[in-house]
């Protein structure tokens, strides 16, 4: 009887303790080989204005999920702002032109004349496509600029995924 008795405390102080459970989880049921997989992510950068027009300011803003390869990028906002109304800009990516937009005014008293642009990319279409695996394809820097109908760069920035 004292040894049922021994045998039924042992059996509870192993079911009380969380060392022999833990010890399982991290050594027999380890996920050997697999890849840990992180959150997507939002970045904001600034964009440094060029000569174009020096009292310009824009930001990218780029949303990104990973994946075994790396970071791939789902979706890519440049905004540009006090610019020319009605003027053009011109994307380039990597010196490839990527889409163009005419600024619309941001209609505000203070604001008179001052007009702004957005290239918003998220999806599948084509541009998106081929932007994403431009960009995907280099791990290195990659190079936005805007520029205006002068060929001028208006903005611009370097950044790495």
């Amino acid at each position: 009887m004292n040894l049922r008795l021994y045998f039924s405390m042992l059996s509870l102080l192993f079911l009380l303790t969380p060392e022999p459970l833990m010890y399982a989880q991290s050594h027999h049921y380890s996920n050997a080989g697999a890849t840990m997989i992180g959150k997507p992510t939002k970045r904001s950068i600034d964009l440094q204005s060029g000569k174009g027009e020096p009292l310009a300011y824009g930001k990218i803003i780029i949303k990104t999920e990973p994946n075994l390869e790396g970071n791939a990028i789902k979706q890519l906002q440049v905004l540009g702002a006090n610019l020319q109304e009605g003027k053009i800009y011109w994307l380039y990516v990597d010196n490839v032109l990527i889409a163009s937009a005419k600024a619309l005014s941001e209609r505000s008293a203070t604001l008179e004349g001052t007009a702004t642009v957005e290239f918003d990319f998220a999806g599948n279409g084509k541009i998106q496509n081929d932007l994403f695996s431009l960009l995907n394809y280099k791990s290195q820097t990659n190079h936005v600029e805007l520029r205006d109908q002068d060929d001028d760069i208006v903005l611009w920035q370097n950044f790495a995924l």
